[in-house]
């Protein structure tokens, strides 16, 4: 574990990038109207 706390930069840009590839999938699969009823306002 010593590899990923070299390069945080790194681990950053790819923890990024999953999660924008997570959040296109869920805006894909679900409408953003179900999403906007799940978060509490």
């Amino acid at each position: 574990m010593t590899s990923s706390m070299h390069r945080p930069g790194r681990t950053a840009l790819l923890r990024e990038r999953s999660l924008l590839c997570t959040a296109r999938d869920l805006h894909q699969h679900r409408p953003p109207t179900r999403m906007s009823s799940r978060v509490p306002s």
